[in-house]
């Protein structure tokens, strides 16, 4: 599994340092000049978040590469376990909503990358791109300080150009589902005859022996909700365009 990494956190925070270095020039000392600038550029970036994304990438890299581990099937599921710790919360001291989405980015993260789909996608040519077009979320319960909570990861089903994830927010101690979220995952590639069931049949030839493979049917709730996108869709297309 090819390591990649996040050039995205590494380009704001060397913009940030950069130009932090280049404000504090009135400051006699080059050595203050310096130790201010990695302060703010290491507090620009969610630096829980690279550290995060590193460690994902490690034990990957070690799974498959040293130990030779097994590969998860693309259709299997995949729980990663959080805690809310007190930077998660808000005034009403229970996990604010965005950090929801914020966590299911590692969630996603984790899931592409140790079912091979992520490398599969950054070393094929043309290379492939997976971009997120439409998500939604709905909360059931709080998620109240310090208390653990495990986030499973899915793949749904898929059509010709789309994969469909849910993500559930469970509680260990009694399996109640805290919140349960849907993700739309467009294929972007320059060949544009590549299918979503092409790229999947690529990664797990024992799961999906060939691009034909009959996908799972949708469930009523993501049918509903891809009803809703197409509504919104329409409701916000300029009159006279087809």
């Amino acid at each position: 599994m090819p390591y990649t990494f996040p050039r995205s956190i590494l380009f704001t925070a060397s913009t940030f340092g950069f130009a932090s270095y280049l404000t504090f020039q009135n400051f006699s000392k080059s050595a203050l000049r310096s130790i201010a600038a990695v302060l703010i550029a290491s507090h620009s970036v969610d630096v829980a978040l690279l550290a995060r994304v590193w460690a994902l990438e490690f034990n990957g890299l070690l799974r498959i590469r040293l130990l030779h581990k097994h590969i998860p099937s693309v259709l299997e599921s995949d729980t990663m376990r959080f805690r809310c710790w007190p930077s998660l919360l808000d005034f009403n001291m229970h996990m604010n909503n965005a950090n929801y989405l914020r966590l299911l980015n590692y969630a996603r993260r984790r899931f592409w990358s140790r079912n091979g789909c992520w490398a599969c996608c950054v070393s094929r040519t043309p290379r492939v791109n997976l971009i997120v077009t439409a998500s939604t979320i709905r909360y059931r319960r709080e998620i109240l300080a310090f208390e653990v909570f495990d986030v499973v990861t899915r793949l749904v089903t898929w059509d010709t150009n789309c994969m469909y994830v849910e993500h559930r927010f469970v509680r260990p101690s009694d399996s109640f589902i805290l919140a349960v979220s849907l993700v739309r995952y467009r294929v972007v590639c320059s060949d544009k005859g590549l299918t979503a069931g092409q790229l999947l049949s690529t990664i797990d030839v024992t799961a999906l022996p060939n691009a034909n493979a009959i996908a799972p049917p949708k469930p009523p709730e993501l049918e509903a909700w891809l009803a809703y996108d197409r509504c919104s869709s329409n409701a916000l297309r300029p009159q006279g365009v087809p």
